[in-house]
């Protein structure tokens, strides 16, 4: 079978020697996924590998399990982990949006300041299934040529190493390196 992954990093040239590259850690089989194909890879380009992992305070006692998983995950991998808990509903309310579009200003404010602090690329795990689906979401809204394309595969220091996989593949990496994962009830 051949690898997506690596087919997306070679292709749009996703990852350099010696670059640091921050994952966005939910705890979710596609993030597990991209976390540990980046250590397989580790090696081979010399990356520093870090996660990040934003505790929304949404789903309460689920939201503290996962939490917990990643500073696992991470322990067990060797890969340092920034973890930040941050009350969305309570910015929603005060911001009036809703709280899924906070959620993602949340995240992506903090994938800014660590991409900062750090000099690191921060690598999100939308896959080619995402990319589908939201372009289908994009065609029911009505979209401009723009809208079209997706998801990128990069935007400036935002690197998407997964565009080519799906979720067939993703399900099928994690049975195949005995990867456990959380599901999030919202999701």
């Amino acid at each position: 079978m051949s690898n997506p992954f690596l087919a997306a990093v070679n292709k749009y040239k996703l990852i350099e020697k010696n670059d640091s590259v921050a994952v966005a850690l939910s705890g979710g089989a596609d993030s597990v996924s991209l976390l540990h194909m980046l250590c397989s890879v580790k090696e081979k380009y010399n990356l520093t590998l870090y996660a990040i992992h934003i505790n929304h305070m949404i789903r309460g006692e689920e939201a503290e399990r996962d939490e917990e998983f990643c500073r696992e995950f991470c322990k067990k991998l060797s890969v340092k982990l920034f973890v930040k808990k941050i009350n969305v509903p309570s910015i929603a309310e005060k911001e009036k949006i809703s709280t899924e579009l906070c959620g993602r200003n949340v995240r992506y404010k903090e994938f800014d300041e660590l991409s900062k602090k750090l000099n690191c690329k921060i690598a999100t795990a939308h896959t080619l299934s995402d990319n589908a689906e939201t372009l289908m979401i994009n065609l029911v809204r009505g979209t401009s040529l723009n809208g079209l394309c997706a998801i990128p595969e990069r935007r400036d220091y935002i690197i998407r190493p997964l565009i080519l996989c799906d979720r067939a593949y993703i399900e099928n990496y994690c049975r195949e390196n005995s990867l456990d994962y959380v599901t999030d009830s919202t999701n």
